[in-house]
């Protein structure tokens, strides 16, 4: 027999022995043939892909062709006990070829074929192939391990995690890139995507509620001050796109005045009356832009409490991108909607520092104003500071700045909060009689 009979008829036997080599073509998931001890992954030798799928017979018959020498049935015959033989060698082989998991006396961990000796129960870690109970040590710390392979928090952007800590960037100088205070009683640069615009409930500038006077955007229906139409309300707020500097600390705020359907918790897993705050890149080249959700009112579970409220946002991680914001506010229903509504105002986007953790790290030297702390909503126990003035303020101003030209009162400047208080005084004015 020629070699190349020899070699057609190994080719042949190989499709046709059970359990044969691995057919990549079809893109089989030849790991699990390895942990099940299949036969060898490697694929046959002397495979001639032309003539891989011709019967065993008919391979034969090409060979003699192809030499141009007459085969006859004997030497067919023989060529088949000689293939037999062979293949027996084949089968011999792929026995070497299997995996055998090496997983005595192992609870856990990788089996050496691929797999797995067993996986650890609840909180319990793998170590050197046993399952040992561990409990998370995160006391006191804002970052790093808590020990049993878990984080116990990650830093802001341009922030280290030193000795568990978050340790601030170098400061920079602070800057205001942007502010809309809608002082012109309009929506200023913003526009409004409303899906029904046969209500009235839209975003408005009223002079209602505000943080810096004279108007604030206010989200409902003016006439009822309310969102309740009987329908579900879905409307959007668009902020003109914005250059975002790279390598700075950067930090989104705004004044919110909220109460639409409160939530149970900050996990509730429906997003009925909330507000979300979006930010989209510019699309370079992809048109679907990739949206990234930076804050959502879930964070103060659909309500400030009747004040208006500085929130917060560290934008750092999207320093040097383009793009623009967007507020979706969406009811998903028509169901407890005659809310409040939200006031909105003071948009800004500012470079930042200092960063602080408690208000005492904001303090300054003028009497007249109040700062605070101020938490990122997306890094709450890391803020920047707030300093927002006093109005009216009587401190370090003339002695008569309280005096209301009323004789019969006493005008009192309160060293606490800074702000003219009258008594009135008995008996004024005085009884003629």
């Amino acid at each position: 027999m020629t070699r190349t009979t020899v070699s057609l008829v190994i080719a042949s036997l190989a499709l046709m022995l059970p359990g044969g080599c691995i057919d990549v073509a079809s893109e089989l998931d030849r790991r699990s043939d390895v942990i099940t001890g299949a036969v060898s992954n490697k694929l046959p030798v002397d495979a001639d892909e032309q003539v891989a799928d011709v019967p065993l017979l008919d391979a034969l018959a090409m060979d003699a062709t192809v030499d141009g020498s007459d085969t006859d049935s004997a030497d067919v015959a023989d060529g088949i006990d000689e293939v037999g033989d062979l293949g027996s060698d084949l089968l011999d082989a792929s026995e070497v070829d299997q995996c055998e998991p090496q997983c005595d006396g192992l609870e856990c961990g990788p089996d050496m074929c691929g797999g797995a000796c067993g996986f650890c129960p609840g909180d319990d870690i793998c170590t050197l192939g046993q399952c040992k109970s561990c409990k998370s040590d995160c006391d006191f710390k804002e970052c790093g391990p808590d020990g049993c392979g878990g984080s116990c928090g990650l830093c802001p952007s341009k922030f280290s995690c030193v000795s568990s800590i978050c340790k601030a960037p170098a400061c920079t100088d602070e800057e205001l890139l942007y502010l809309e205070d809608f002082g012109s009683c309009s929506q200023g640069d913003f526009g409004i995507f409303d899906s029904n615009t046969e209500d009235n409930v839209t975003w408005w500038s009223l002079p209602l509620q505000f943080s810096s006077p004279p108007c604030a955007l206010y989200m409902g229906d003016p006439q009822t001050m309310s969102y309740g139409t009987g329908s579900a309300i879905q409307l959007e707020l668009l902020s003109p796109i914005f250059e975002l500097p790279a390598d700075v600390a950067l930090q989104l705020t705004f004044q919110l005045q909220m109460f639409t359907e409160v939530l149970p918790s900050p996990l509730y897993p429906y997003d009925h009356d909330v507000l979300f705050l979006y930010y989209e890149p510019e699309p370079d080249p992809d048109p679907e832009p990739l949206t990234v959700e930076v804050w959502s009112s879930k964070t103060t579970l659909n309500t400030t409490g009747g004040e208006m409220l500085p929130m917060a946002i560290d934008l750092s991680a999207h320093g040097g991108t383009s793009g623009r914001f967007r507020f979706v506010f969406d009811t998903l229903n028509s169901i407890d909607n005659d809310n409040m509504g939200i006031y909105l105002d003071d948009f800004s986007i500012a470079t930042i520092c200092p960063y602080c953790k408690v208000d005492e790290e904001c303090l300054d030297e003028d009497p007249c104003t109040v700062e605070t702390c101020v938490h990122f909503s997306n890094f709450p126990d890391i803020g920047t500071c707030f300093i927002e003035p006093v109005e009216d303020c009587c401190l370090d101003d003339p002695e008569n700045f309280c005096d209301d030209s009323d004789p019969c009162t006493v005008e009192i400047c309160d060293p606490d909060s800074g702000t003219c208080f009258y008594e009135s005084i008995p008996n004024c004015p005085p009884d003629p009689s």
